[in-house]
Parts: C-alpha cells; structure tokens; sequence
C-alpha cells in the first residue's frame, strides 16, 4: 500500500500516552475500568477517569490542547494534547445525552478512542447491528423490528414462525430486556406491557444452546476467549445474572468468523458473541466495552487473567502505530495537493465521506449545453462540463442535487486524471476541497493518525 509519507506523517515515537477511562458516573467504572486504572496507577502511566454527569469541555484551545473541566467532580481541569491521549470508553456513556455530547467532544478533538462513537452506537443498537451482519454476510439468528400489533404476523413469518422465539428490546444490555416467549398467545400481551413504556423490540429466532462464547479481539487479533455456561432455569448466558464460564479456545473456524466480524465493525477492542449450532456459527452481536471477568483462554485455550487483559490492552494501545485504520483517527486528515486549472490548496483527507470528492464552490449559474460556472479557490472562476447530479442529505431531512465534473489532481508526484467532485459552498468548512473514501481507494492512500 502506498503511503505518502511525505503528507502523511504518522507521529509513532514512545511518548507517554495519557490514558483516559470515559464512564458516566462512579457507580458505572465496572470491574474493567478499575482494572485499567490499577494497572496505570502500578505502571506509572497518567490515567485519569471523566465522568460525564459532572465533566464538561468549553471549548478548544488555542494551541490545539483538549481542556476538561470538572472531570472527577473536584473542579479541576485537565490539559491534554488530543494526538497523545487514549481514551477507554465504557458503555454507561450512551445513556444520556450528557455522556454523548462529552464522548463526541473528545473524539471531535482527536483523541483515540477506545472504541469509536460509531463502532459503540452500532454495537448497541441490536437493530443496526443485525443490518451490518447481513450486509456482510456474517450469519445471525434471524431477526426483525416490530413496532405495532398489525405486523406481527408479517414477522413472525420472517423469523421462520416457531415457537419459542427470543424477544429483545433494541439497546438492552448484560442480558436485561432479553425474554423468552414460548407461546403465539402470549407474544401480544408482552408486547403490549413493553410498548406501554416506549420499548423498541426485536424478535428473533430461537437457537437451542447450552452455552455461547465471547472473544475479546483486540486490534484485529483474538485476544482470549470464554465460554459462558446457560444459568440454571434460565435461558441466558450473561455473567452479570450469575452464568459460569470457563476458558475457551476457537476453533480455526470460529476464530476466522470471529476475526470477520470484528474488521467489518472496525473497532479497536471488541467483545464478539457467537453460538453453535452442528457445523453453523451465529454471531449474535458485539459489545463495544466488554469486560474482562469472566474466565478466559488465549489462542492455545490456556487461562488469561483479567491482569493479562488489561496489561495487553494498555500495551498496545500506548504504542501509537496501531491507531492507525481505525475511524476516529481518520478524522482530521489532510494533504496538500495540486487542482488542474486552480492550483495548489489543502484538502481534508476524509475516510468517514463515501460520496465523491467535494470543491468548494459559490455564486453557480447553470449554462446551456450541461455545463456550470463557479467561483472557487482565490477568486478563481471556472465553467465545467456537468458529467453528472448527486443527491445529498443536507441534513434535517433536506436533501440537494449537486453537479459533478471533473479534474486532474496531483498529491505528491503522482497525478490522478479525471478525478470526480461534487460542487458545494465550503466557506463554512476549515478546507476548500474534501478528498472522500472512494478516490483514497481508488489512489491506493492510507491515512494514517497524525495526519496535518
């Protein structure tokens, strides 16, 4: 893969990267978060935890240093430089809008974190979560939204129709809001009860199992694996309700699906749940702050501690060359480059834009014979040929038709022809030309953390 190092700095020495644990309260740590925090205090690494109830960010610096206010409750504040700073986040932080407005302020900033907010949101949302299995062909439980009494029939079919069937709500977690309905009698009184108080649900097919397994993968490598054994006179392998678990070692196979589902997720530090059923592997979801008491087993299935976890999850994580191809690190990117007929600028590299390229572009008029007039960069006027119109969300529910030509582009020594982009004001935007997903595919380019 071609790396225009040149451009694109990737910042690797072994500085002391401070270690942030994002939670929402005390009460919300769980055992990992104090592992974490025991483990850096020994290690004499700078960690800190930000409770989101209490912390508040007022604004960036000057000198492009993070500042956070109140972050423990005792009115101090802390500085930080983003590019050097991790941050563990736990999954009490999307349960209010205080923990997403501070999560999303922290990774705006560019700070590593541990996992992205789009990594977290969809490893939560069971819904979203199944959506992302089918896309990617990885096997899971059937599964469908049901939002009324009318579509129950209509869902039941796409589930296959038998009893019993699981019934979930969208964003439960460690086990709660996961019932088991044994009867087409009873499905629509449960229903009712959990509609009544605004609950999102899921059905979903029944696989008969005694016990599932969870993988902890970190940085696209299996970290360990346990096996959590089904609670007596219940259905449910969760260790907050009291299931027992022991070390597990995957097989090849498993290890392959496993390892699968966490590159399509893109996350740093994933926990995957799977099940077996004869030769088929389900993957039921993906927990995006697993923690680490149960009982695991590395590659060879022998015993890993909860402290061989956390010594391997801060070890990696301070070494900053694995940061790179994760989202947030791809925020904030950018790159000079060199426009045919406009002439050098500075593009924000953005891996997050699956659209085409975007120039900055005001005072349009459409002229006969498919072509528009612009003004861009410096004052410079253009007219283009139109070679196409996308439709873009514009958000709250708008959308516009934008125009689309084409230039040569060159980064570095290399030019790249017939390069698409879309025409858009950007006064508002810190560059005056988006580089989107598809032309970084198609140039071969990885962008890398430290990017500027």
């Amino acid at each position: 893969m071609k790396l225009l190092e040149k451009f694109l700095v990737l910042s690797e020495q072994r500085e002391d990267v401070i270690v942030l644990i994002l939670t929402r309260d005390e009460e919300s740590l769980g055992h990992t978060g104090e592992a974490i925090k025991e483990y850096c205090d020994g290690n004499s690494i700078s960690c800190h935890f930000v409770f989101s109830d209490l912390a508040f960010i007022a604004s960036r610096e000057k000198d492009k240093k993070l500042v956070i206010h109140n972050f423990d409750g005792g009115s101090k504040k802390l500085t930080l430089d983003p590019l050097n700073t991790m941050c563990f986040v736990r999954g009490s932080i999307l349960e209010n809008e205080a923990g997403k407005t501070i999560f999303r302020g922290i990774e705006e900033a560019e700070v590593f974190m541990v996992n992205s907010s789009h990594v977290m949101e969809l490893s939560r949302n069971k819904l979203l979560s199944g959506l992302h299995f089918e896309k990617n062909n990885i096997l899971t439980p059937r599964t469908v939204f049901i939002n009324n009494e009318e579509s129950i029939k209509t869902a039941l079919k796409k589930i296959g129709g038998k009893f019993p069937l699981i019934l979930k709500t969208i964003s439960g977690a460690e086990g709660i809001g996961v019932i088991k309905v044994e009867t087409r009698e009873s499905l629509p009184s449960i229903l009712q009860a959990l509609w009544k108080h605004d609950a999102e649900i899921l059905l979903q097919e029944y696989i008969p199992i005694k016990f599932d397994i969870r993988t902890l993968v970190l940085n696209k490598e299996v970290l360990g694996s346990t096996k959590r054994l089904i609670i007596k006179d219940d259905f449910r392998t969760n260790l907050s309700l009291g299931a027992k678990t022991v070390p597990y070692q995957l097989s090849e196979k498993e290890e392959e699906v496993v390892l699968k589902v966490a590159k399509s997720m893109n996350g740093y530090f994933l926990g995957v749940d799977h099940i077996l059923d004869g030769y088929k592997i389900f993957v039921l979801e993906v927990n995006g702050s697993p923690g680490s008491r149960s009982k695991f087993g590395d590659s060879d299935g022998k015993p890993l501690s909860r402290k061989n976890i956390v010594e391997k999850l801060i070890t990696s994580g301070r070494d900053k060359s694995t940061w790179r191809g994760y989202r947030t690190e791809q925020r904030g990117a950018s790159a000079k480059i060199k426009l045919e007929e406009i002439g050098k600028t500075e593009a924000r590299l953005d891996t997050g834009n699956e659209s085409h390229n975007v120039l900055h572009a005001e005072n349009m008029k459409m002229l006969s014979g498919g072509r528009v007039q612009f003004e861009t960069i410096n004052g410079i006027i253009l007219t283009k040929k139109i070679v196409d119109k996308q439709l873009i969300n514009t958000g709250g529910g708008n959308t516009e038709r934008r125009p689309v030509i084409i230039l040569d582009l060159s980064i570095g020594k290399t030019k790249y022809k017939n390069a698409k982009f879309t025409l858009a004001d950007r006064s508002e935007n810190d560059f005056p030309v988006l580089i989107g997903r598809k032309f970084l595919s198609r140039a071969d380019i990885s962008v890398s953390v430290n990017d500027k």
